[in-house]
């Protein structure tokens, strides 16, 4: 578990190289212990997919992915979030491969799995309709993007109040959106309100702030 999560630090701060040596040690370990067909390995496996992934090495992310997933259908089911989580790995993978009809599959299966099992609620089903939005608008689908996204803002503003900083994200990804769509008008709404929200409750230092700011500005540009 310790080299686990200093692979997931190392991965939070976009060092995945780092990541990937220690989630390797880590798989090595936890097939020692528990061995190479357990929830612990597969949950090491699809660990050390991600920051495959994350360095584009496609083919040997997808066959830690593949193999993790193999064995949380055994040992979990297909309807448990584990199981869901490595739907949402190789849809990336090939997401950023260009087969976005075998990643719209996965993604909307991932959903599925976690709005039976996590509900409609719950962070990591809101994530996985994140997934699903962004997806789309990178196919230029943006009815069907707008409806995830406000779908999103909605059950994040009706749970946590209009002036969190969840919401705010919410609303930044509705103003890249609008802003393919020429809905400048939105967008500036959108960017405006979240740099409000970022400023009163991260501060007008934050990466945030700034962010949206300089969003809003080329907005103009």
């Amino acid at each position: 578990s310790t080299l686990s999560n200093i692979a997931d630090a190392y991965y939070d701060y976009g060092k995945y190289s780092q990541a990937l040596d220690w989630s390797t040690e880590g798989l090595i370990l936890r097939k020692e212990c528990f061995g190479n067909y357990s929830r612990p390995y597969a949950s090491s496996l699809a660990q050390r997919g991600l920051c495959l992934y994350k360095m584009s090495r496609y083919t040997e992310a997808e066959h830690d992915i593949l193999e993790a997933m193999k064995i949380y259908k055994d040992v979990v089911g297909e309807n448990h979030p584990d199981y869901a989580k490595t739907l949402h790995y190789m849809a990336n993978v090939y997401q950023d491969q260009g087969q976005r009809s075998q990643a719209i599959k996965l993604h909307s299966r991932a959903l599925a799995i976690k709005q039976s099992s996590l509900g409609e609620y719950h962070p990591e089903t809101l994530r996985s309709y994140n997934n699903l939005a962004n997806l789309y608008r990178d196919l230029g689908d943006y009815k069907n993007s707008e409806l995830l996204h406000l779908k999103v803002l909605s059950i994040r503003k009706n749970q946590l109040g209009e002036n969190n900083v969840l919401c705010a994200k919410s609303l930044n990804n509705l103003g890249a959106l609008y802003l393919e769509m020429g809905e400048y008008a939105k967008t500036k709404r959108m960017f405006e309100t979240a740099a409000k929200i970022f400023a009163k409750e991260l501060g007008d230092g934050n990466a945030r702030y700034t962010t949206t700011l300089n969003n809003l500005a080329n907005t103009f540009l």
